[in-house]
């Protein structure tokens, strides 16, 4: 961040919660106002948007529009902490043909270190 000598770090986390993969994106910047925490949140929940912020609204609908009203971004921050962004998306089943199997093609070893291709 500019003018700051604090290290600035970026944690990315998926997790699987039930049905819903849970995605967050953090960092330790120097978080949002509460004033302008809210009316983000306010923009998000109407489905407004705002110039500063066309991914994340856009974002924010193709989440809605895919999956439902039920669905979009959610955002906690405090200044001088950080901020965090999530967001849940149903989780697919995996077909049922790679259910507990692996495969190895031809010429590539199990376990090997091999490039991502084997």
């Amino acid at each position: 961040m500019k003018g700051t000598k604090t290290r600035v770090a970026i944690r990315i986390k998926i997790m699987l919660r039930g049905n819903r993969l849970k995605i967050s994106v953090t960092d330790n910047g120097m978080g949002i106002e509460k004033d302008r925490l809210a009316e983000i949140r306010r923009q998000l929940s109407e489905g407004s948007e705002s110039p500063g912020h066309i991914g994340l609204f856009n974002t924010n609908i193709r989440l809605k529009l895919s999956y439902g009203e039920q669905y979009g971004i959610a955002i906690k921050s405090k200044r001088g902490f950080g901020t965090s962004v999530s967001f849940d998306i149903p989780a697919a089943e995996p077909p049922p043909s790679t259910v507990g199997k692996r495969r190895i093609k031809k010429g590539c070893r199990e376990k090997s270190r091999q490039p991502r291709d084997c």
